[in-house]
């Protein structure tokens, strides 16, 4: 366990909430000259860090582009990826983060990695589910508001059906069990759009998070815009050809790119930032021999 100072682009989050610049500023600032590190990571072998708490202070440096780096704090390595998403999870629920990241840890380890609500209660532990409660109870009775925790009562019991083992069982089991993360639910029910987001979390071929980065999109963008099969189809050939990103909010703009194509399509999407393909690592170590032969 160490400090680190890392620039934004250099972390690698499996979710990412969109800031407002306001926001963005505000976290920016409070960061500029903390002694102690608002984001704890993990480190990976490709020199990258997994963000492992302080979600939004991250979306707001991503937002704001800016290169000077800031204080971390390094944990880890984990020994699954079930563990670490646990420790995600952990923090999230410790930090009130926005109840996405909570909801979408939730599902992931749910359905993605088959653990059943009562284990997870298990690695979070009594004294730790107690504690939480009872903020947020004293939050819904008219607490002082906490900036950097949840913002409405809707969110708060939310988050409260989710950790609160003794609340409706039943209730709960109605969360974890339905076909859609409930914020996308939500907002596909407001837009019309359900059965087009359901059909995409019911096809397998694609990742828990190229499902979760299609809904984004589509429900973030529905309004006045004719979202259909065609923008799936497009998507299909788009990752063909094309490796996304691992940090949300880089595959997010990626794929935000790649659904609005202009012609020619393929000089088009050649243009869009992506990861390196295995192809193209070849070509630059052949580019790089080549170099080193002439001079």
């Amino acid at each position: 366990m160490r400090h680190v100072k890392l620039t934004y682009d250099r972390l690698v989050a499996f979710y990412m909430e969109e800031a407002d610049r306001q926001t963005a500023f505000r976290y920016a600032s409070k960061m500029r000259n903390a002694v102690n590190p608002y984001i704890i990571v993990e480190k990976r072998m490709d020199h990258k860090y997994n963000v492992i708490s302080g979600f939004s202070y991250v979306a707001a440096m991503k937002q704001l582009r800016r290169k000077s780096p800031f204080l971390c704090y390094v944990v880890g390595p984990f020994e699954s990826e079930t563990e670490r998403k646990l420790s995600m999870l952990k923090h999230c629920v410790e930090r009130n983060e926005n109840i996405n990241y909570v909801e979408l840890l939730y599902y992931e380890l749910i359905r993605k990695w088959k653990m059943n609500p009562r284990s997870i209660d298990h690695f979070l532990g009594k004294a730790f589910i107690e504690k939480r409660i009872q903020s947020l109870q004293l939050w819904l009775s008219g607490s002082r508001h906490n900036h950097s925790g949840i913002q409405t009562n809707y969110e708060t019991r939310t988050c409260m059906l989710y950790i609160n083992p003794s609340l409706s069982h039943r209730h709960r089991l109605s969360y974890y069990n339905q076909l859609l993360p409930s914020s996308y639910q939500k907002k596909a029910e407001q837009l019309a759009m359900k059965p087009f987001i359901q059909a995409i979390f019911l096809n397998n071929l694609y990742s828990f998070k190229e499902k979760c980065l299609l809904a984004e999109i589509f429900l973030s963008e529905g309004e006045g815009t004719e979202w259909n099969s065609s923008h799936l189809f497009l998507f299909k050939r788009y990752r063909e050809k094309y490796p996304l990103f691992e940090d949300f909010y880089e595959a997010k703009k990626q794929v935000r790119q790649a659904l609005n194509p202009q012609e020619p399509m393929e000089e088009y999407w050649s243009a869009i930032p992506h990861p390196k393909t295995l192809e193209e690592y070849l070509l630059d170590y052949e580019i790089y021999n080549l170099y080193s032969q002439m001079y």
